[in-house]
């Protein structure tokens, strides 16, 4: 049987390979030649008869319709036709199945990697520079997208090579045009044509630091008190995103410790810190606890001066005679403090300390 009597009942499969092999050699690709004509879909022209796609591959190849699709049109076979088919689809007749797409872009990449692409017009910035170099792979016959279906990588990888630093997709380009990767990008590349990290890959590793202790009640940055808690109170919203609201306008301080948004005793309104500091009505049960605490005995706190012969002073707190009784020192003054004195001297120590650096 002759070639002439075979190629009607060629499978279109095994056909629509060879018209794709021929658009290839021509550096032109399905989705390249949609978006130069308007026609969507022309894939499809594969499975389907669809008669404004198969007329852009015809004018693509140089021949007519029918010639490539000849069961969807009335063509008169001739010798002339048969001539004209071989010349266009010589892939047809030699491939009894279809060679494997990355058989084919593995054979033309090592047909080309040897040959060394003049880069004397090769513009040195973007975006210039990438479509120069997609232009002289399609004119090679490399259909992009085989370029990154090769690597296993996303399609759009190509389209950002003119910003992005993809060491493998360049490498890849590079060898498609037979040069070295540093001719095409030399800011990418040292003086040994090894490639340059990334900015953030070049920071340096981690430096050593102290275990950091982190208490649960932290009070060395001054009284800090959840928002939660202060709903509702004097001064304070009924909802928390409220208060949160007015704590930005107003520039009060306000962190997030442990996932809990806190605000510093020293930024709430007058209302609220002497709300917090008011005494109020006991339970049982605390009163109790209280009053223990307090037959245990005064506080000692020790302070150190300032001057150059700096010594120690205990600092006795105690509560005689339901007043707060407060001495520097075995011989010091005493100072005698009822509920609201305390109060504010409380509000007055915990907003000083906030304004002592660390």
């Amino acid at each position: 049987m002759t070639t002439k009597d075979k190629y009607p009942d060629f499978p279109l499969a095994i056909r629509w390979h060879a018209i794709k092999v021929a658009l290839m050699a021509k550096g032109i690709s399905l989705s390249s030649l949609s978006k130069t004509s308007g026609v969507t879909g022309i894939a499809s022209a594969g499975n389907r008869n669809y008669p404004a796609a198969q007329t852009e591959i015809a004018k693509a190849l140089g021949v007519t319709e029918g010639t490539l699709f000849p069961e969807r049109y009335d063509v008169a076979w001739s010798d002339a036709l048969q001539a004209k088919i071989e010349a266009t689809l010589p892939e047809l007749f030699g491939l009894p199945v279809a060679v494997p797409a990355r058989q084919q872009f593995s054979d033309l990449l090592d047909s080309h990697s040897g040959n060394p692409l003049d880069l004397k017009g090769l513009p040195s910035e973007e975006p210039a520079r990438l479509a120069w170099v997609k232009s002289a792979l399609r004119n090679r016959g490399f259909v992009l997208i085989s370029l990154t279906t090769y690597l296993g990588i996303r399609r759009s990888a190509l389209d950002t090579l003119g910003t992005a630093r993809l060491d493998n997709l360049q490498r890849l380009v590079a060898r498609c045009l037979g040069v070295r990767p540093e001719q095409i990008w030399p800011e990418r590349y040292d003086a040994l044509g090894r490639p340059i990290p990334k900015a953030r890959s070049r920071a340096k590793g981690p430096e050593h630091r102290d275990p950091q202790v982190v208490y649960r009640l932290d009070l060395t940055k001054g009284l800090w008190l959840p928002v939660r808690d202060l709903v509702g109170l004097p001064g304070m919203a009924i909802d928390e995103t409220f208060i949160e609201h007015r704590a930005h306008v107003q520039g009060w301080q306000m962190r997030q410790r442990f996932g809990v948004n806190e605000l510093a005793f020293g930024s709430l309104p007058e209302a609220t810190k002497q709300y917090l500091l008011t005494p109020t009505a006991l339970g049982a049960e605390e009163a109790i606890v209280r009053s223990r605490r307090r037959l245990s005995g005064p506080v000692e706190v020790e302070a150190t001066g300032e001057h150059e012969a700096a010594t120690t002073t205990v600092v006795m707190v105690d509560v005689v005679d339901k007043a707060v009784h407060l001495q520097m020192g075995g011989e010091g003054e005493l100072a005698v403090l009822n509920r609201e004195q305390v109060s504010l001297l409380a509000a007055a120590l915990i907003d000083a300390s906030q304004e002592i650096p660390e």
